[in-house]
């Protein structure tokens, strides 16, 4: 059941994010993240952190739809169970099939196995357009820990979701990514993009954390990225890496927690501080929230062409109906208890 007790006194909070490498299937996915999970249990995390479509294979042709799920599928019945085990938060997004579409659906779990809340992401990114559609709605899900702010990749890059997080009075904000990058510079990329880039992966969550004035918990894939593109102009799969950069900055916008390339599992203590929030509105840039520059037009149009694909698409609703339909993979075993 989600709560709303919005404490005006400061409180501090253990939280935690998982770096999960991609994974092949649903159960494969949630396999290899229920260790983590335990691991931030054990080091007394009270809300965990999965990276978006954690679960998924993310290569963006029909493959993708292979990893599809109802509301109520295998990576929620996961979330519950877990989160329920290990007496904590856990969230993470989904593909989720709704009527004739999909969504990309981030899930919060209460300690006590329910539902929170869910957040769709709102502007899908790039390629993703071809194979799931944005909703807009509310960012932030009350709960008795505070209200949870939740930005899916791409939605904490746009200059809407800080003034929406301030509008929903967020006490702190999770950031859940799937951001590859190219591996090396070539072509239209050169190394200082690559430099630009790597920085503002390292440094969003320090970035919301100082304009907002809450804390912010960012993590991403790590590891190889794979995926066919249908746009010929932009770098090869093979050129590109999930980097990583899981980040965990306090409502001051102090880095209290970093992890780079690797799989793995970081948390530390974060102050949810009502005194500390900023009310002015935030600075941003046009459509971001930082300066793009020419690569975030060059990446608005194969999200268009995507989007006109994918409104046309009757392979699409024809699978997301057979999703709806179909019989679920099981669900891995759970997670050890605390230590």
């Amino acid at each position: 059941m989600s709560i709303d007790t919005h404490e005006t006194k400061p409180r501090v909070v253990r939280v935690a994010a998982v770096q999960t490498p991609p994974a092949d299937s649903v159960a494969s996915g949630l396999d290899r993240a229920t260790p983590l999970v335990a691991r931030a249990a054990a080091d007394g995390a009270e809300l965990v952190l999965l990276p978006e479509l954690m679960a998924v294979n993310y290569r963006f042709t029909s493959e993708m739809w292979d990893c599809a799920e109802t509301e109520k599928g295998t990576t929620v019945q996961w979330l519950r169970d877990t989160a329920s085990h290990l007496q904590l938060y856990l969230g993470t997004s989904f593909l989720e099939a709704c009527g004739d579409d999909f969504f990309n659906t981030f899930v919060l779990v209460t300690p006590e196995g329910e539902v929170a809340g869910r957040v769709r992401k709102q502007t899908p990114a790039l390629l993703e357009p071809w194979f799931f559609r944005g909703e807009a709605g509310p960012h932030v899900i009350k709960t008795a820990l505070g209200r949870i702010g939740v930005g899916v990749c791409n939605d904490n890059h746009r200059s809407y979701l800080p003034r929406l997080l301030q509008k929903e009075d967020a006490d702190l904000v999770l950031m859940p990514h799937c951001w590859p990058l190219p591996a090396r510079a070539g072509g239209v990329v050169s190394q200082g993009d690559l430099d630009r880039w790597h920085e503002l992966q390292s440094s969003l969550a320090s970035l919301y954390a100082r304009i907002l004035g809450i804390p912010a918990v960012f993590t991403n894939k790590v590891g190889p990225y794979s995926s066919p593109s249908p746009v010929w102009w932009l770098p090869r799969s093979t050129d590109m890496r999930l980097p990583g950069h899981a980040s965990i900055a306090d409502s001051d916008g102090t880095i209290k927690a970093r992890l780079a390339d690797d799989q793995g599992v970081i948390t530390a203590p974060v102050t949810l501080d009502p005194g500390r929030k900023i009310r002015t509105p935030p600075r941003t840039y046009g459509r971001y929230v930082y300066p793009a520059g020419v690569a975030g037009v060059i990446v608005l149009a194969p999200a268009w062409v995507g989007s006109q694909y994918y409104r046309f698409s009757g392979s699409r609703r024809q699978r997301a109906r057979l999703t709806r339909a179909g019989a679920r993979p099981a669900a891995p075993p759970l997670a050890a208890g605390r230590n």
